[in-house]
């Protein structure tokens, strides 16, 4: 699911229940900026991923508690965020300039960075 407009992303996955580890939301910002997210009627946990405007990570929000209202703070120079069931991909790491957000190919995780020798991403 794609949430690009202010309604979308301020709905994001409230009231939902149930997410299979392959389901998640992207939040799309028209720009780079400072971005706070809650988990405000979100009943689940989740995993949250922030990206800049070139689809690098910028940060990572492990395990988010189920109706909380505190603000998790993903950083400044955010333009995506991903929300995934929380540990249904515990293999992601928050080293920087791991993960990078494609349009047509979802994330994909640049093995090249994380072992130093391959030359192709790969698809979560």
């Amino acid at each position: 699911m794609v949430a690009n407009a202010s309604d979308e992303r301020s709905r994001g996955l409230m009231r939902r229940r149930v997410l299979s580890p392959f389901d998640g939301m992207i939040f799309a910002y028209d720009s780079p900026r400072h971005v706070r997210l809650w988990m405000q009627d979100t009943p689940l946990p989740l995993d949250m991923l922030f990206f800049d405007g070139n689809g690098r990570l910028v940060s990572l929000h492990r395990n988010a508690v189920p109706l909380d209202q505190a603000p998790i703070d993903g950083g400044s120079n955010v333009q995506y965020v991903v929300e995934l069931q929380a540990g249904a991909h515990s293999d992601i790491s928050a080293e920087p300039n791991i993960l990078e957000l494609n349009a047509c190919n979802g994330i994909l995780v640049d093995e090249q960075l994380r072992n130093r020798t391959s030359t192709t991403p790969q698809r979560l």
